[in-house]
């Protein structure tokens, strides 16, 4: 099951689609439909989902360098141990979606 975090790349990604479909029916003059999406997919899905990914993971950096600052001077290592354990997550999916093709397959 994907995460909240996924959905809401997946959900943004479409409407970028959407937006692109709608600006580009309106220059042509008619609805390109799915011409118009797939064109985005070929043109900017590889790097919109880069430019996620790296905004993933320089917000998972920051919190693991703050873990490793308070970690030396907090004595509840069970809520750091989940939090560690859910930026790992979030990297681990993060990295997943460098990998896939921008429709959330492989």
């Amino acid at each position: 099951m994907k995460s909240a975090r996924y959905k809401k790349f997946l959900s943004k990604q479409k409407n970028e689609m959407e937006k692109y479909k709608w600006l580009e029916s309106e220059k042509a003059g008619r609805d390109l439909g799915e011409v118009a999406i797939i064109e985005w997919v070929g043109k900017y899905a590889k790097n919109y989902r880069k430019k996620w990914v790296q905004h993933d993971l320089k917000i998972a950096l920051r919190e693991l360098k703050l873990i490793k600052r308070k970690a030396k001077t907090s004595k509840k290592g069970k809520k750091f141990l989940r939090f560690i354990l859910d930026i790992m997550e979030k990297t681990e999916e993060a990295l997943e979606l460098l990998e896939t093709n921008g429709n959330g397959g492989k």
